[in-house]
């Protein structure tokens, strides 16, 4: 009898933060996240979380359970899950009810992360393989993916205070971290001053993502390439991850920052 999906159960859950985050766009002491329990007609379960972010994807999380509801989950996740590939298959064909109004096509993104990888999860505890067996059957992931004998973790700098990106760099090259995360785009601060500041500590062999801000983004489309050209100094080995926000896609490949 082919196996299939007998139970998704999604539960609030608000996790206290140890010390306050804070960045351009929220300051939070605490984080509510979506998890989903899937459990199979075979009775393996598998679990998922996504974190709603209204600046991020534009739902909160008090638009997840009726987005959830709105959606035809059960029906739209019928089908068999016997094996990863129609599994994945199953995932790529399932849509949520997407509002007229999301302009980004992102809306509830975070319930589908959950769903997704509830799903799979129980599908690769299943076959008893690693949750990365997917990357390895997912046509779309054959261009990224790659494996590795070593875990690897990375670092975040989020603060725009010099002698805190100072303390934070010195702290992730004592630890070894060979990739770091640099917030950029913010108003009023020099994003060349300050990736020259940490990679003068952190050193040239480690890779920076830098992530743009919505307001260094829009600051972009303002003055179009005098805020991107002197990046281009600092911009070896760096890898530069920009969010498309609200059509903004064009100006940020225009002005180098895809």
């Amino acid at each position: 009898m082919p196996t299939h999906i007998a139970e998704l159960i999604a539960y609030k859950v608000r996790i206290p933060l140890k010390k306050k985050i804070q960045h351009a766009s929220h300051t939070r002491t605490w984080t509510d996240s979506v998890v989903v329990r899937c459990r199979l007609s075979s009775g393996v379960e598998g679990w998922g979380e996504g974190l709603p972010r209204e600046y991020v994807t534009g739902e909160t999380i008090d638009d997840v359970f009726p987005l959830l509801n709105e959606s035809a989950v059960k029906s739209q996740l019928a089908g068999p899950v016997d094996s990863i590939s129609e599994t994945i298959g199953l995932c790529d064909r399932f849509q949520l009810a997407r509002p007229d109004t999301d302009r980004r096509e992102c809306f509830g993104n975070s319930l589908r992360c959950a769903i997704e990888m509830s799903v799979l999860d129980a599908v690769c505890r299943t076959h008893n393989v690693p949750l990365a067996e997917i990357t390895r059957q997912d046509p779309c992931a054959f261009a990224v993916r790659g494996d590795s004998d070593r875990v690897r973790y990375s670092a975040a700098i989020t603060s725009m205070k010099p002698w805190k990106q100072r303390l934070n760099a010195w702290l992730i090259w004592l630890h070894g971290f060979h990739q770091t995360k640099v917030k950029v785009g913010t108003a009023g601060i020099s994003d060349v001053d300050s990736l020259a500041r940490i990679r003068k500590i952190i050193g040239s062999k480690s890779t920076f993502a830098s992530t743009l801000t919505k307001l260094g983004i829009a600051t972009i489309c303002r003055r179009r390439s005098s805020r991107c050209v002197p990046l281009q100094s600092v911009r070896s080995n760096n890898r530069w991850h920009t969010k498309p926000l609200l059509g903004l896609r064009n100006c940020a490949a225009e002005s180098g920052l895809t």
